[in-house]
């Protein structure tokens, strides 16, 4: 009811803030708590009046007062809201995150594009080139592409000249494709018995600074790549928040003795043996990656 309360009226831009209500138990009494999403798309006002409250007008709650209804908050507190919502009240990491979602406004710098920076604030700059440690190793997520050959790069985030991040990125297939390296994660199956995992998988967690950069790279090149994520996402898994991760974890400890099932019917690539690589290390590897995304897939439905 609230959800459609908001989407009636006539808010500016369109932009209406984030409702929801969830429901807590305390004392054997159940209260619904009304949640109003902390986010950077304020100031939130209506371009229409609407019950007593004015067209145009800007409210704010300070603790316990609210804007009087026949005028605008105080200049000071309206300044603050489009600040925020510019990224203007956040530190330089921060605004970096947000212009990232800004995928049209970054340009190439003069050396092409492996040198970006952010057309409004180009102070802000990305720059990504090879490793300065010469690996050259593999990753069992390089055979799910056609040109399985590493190149690794560092990829730097600068504020005029402060670094403020760095972290390692890979181009697949032969350089269609772009991305930051996913996170890595591991399942120990009998928490009772052994604490090192029985096996580890790569990942990305939707809202994060990875896999922000993850979109970006891939969006800024005008979809050019798609084939190529795709095969990506089909070893490297894709959480919709950690809580889901910490969740499909307990998941798959009870249901990995169903794993040779969940093979049937898949894909695999030719995978050789390399040198210096214990042999089938990646095989094992890239099948446990495509089992636990089908696992994903049934922890998911299990919850609808």
């Amino acid at each position: 009811m609230l959800v459609d309360f908001l989407k009636d009226k006539e808010f500016a831009g369109g932009i209406r803030p984030t409702v929801y209500v969830k429901s807590y138990t305390h004392s054997s009494k159940k209260m619904d708590v009304i949640i109003i999403k902390n986010d950077k798309n304020t100031p939130y006002y209506l371009t229409n009046n609407c019950k007593g409250i004015r067209a145009n007008h800007i409210y704010t709650r300070i603790q316990d007062v609210n804007s009087a209804r026949d005028r605008s908050a105080d200049l000071n507190k309206v300044e603050y809201l489009w600040k925020k919502r510019f990224g203007l009240t956040s530190s330089p990491l921060e605004r970096l995150e947000l212009y990232l979602e800004d995928y049209n406004n970054w340009i190439d710098g003069p050396n092409g594009e492996m040198q970006k920076y952010y057309k409004y604030f180009p102070e802000f700059t990305i720059e990504y080139m090879s490793v300065k440690d010469g690996r050259d190793g593999y990753e069992y997520y390089l055979f799910s592409q056609t040109d399985s050959s590493p190149h690794w790069y560092d990829i730097q985030f600068k504020y005029h000249q402060t670094l403020l991040k760095e972290l390692l990125g890979v181009t697949l297939d032969g350089g269609r494709y772009f991305t930051p390296c996913p996170e890595i994660a591991g399942i120990t199956l009998d928490k009772t018995k052994n604490y090192n995992w029985d096996f580890s998988y790569r990942y990305f967690t939707k809202g994060t600074f990875k896999y922000k950069l993850n979109e970006f790279f891939y969006l800024q090149e005008s979809f050019s790549e798609e084939y190529s994520r795709m095969g990506f996402f089909e070893v490297v898994l894709l959480f919709e928040s950690e809580n889901e991760r910490m969740e499909f974890e307990k998941f798959v400890r009870r249901n990995w003795y169903k794993r040779d099932m969940y093979l049937n019917n898949v894909y695999m690539p030719h995978i050789p043996n390399l040198p210096n690589y214990k042999e089938g290390v990646f095989i094992e590897e890239y099948e446990n990656a495509l089992v636990l995304n089908k696992m994903l897939s049934e922890f998911r439905n299990n919850q609808n």
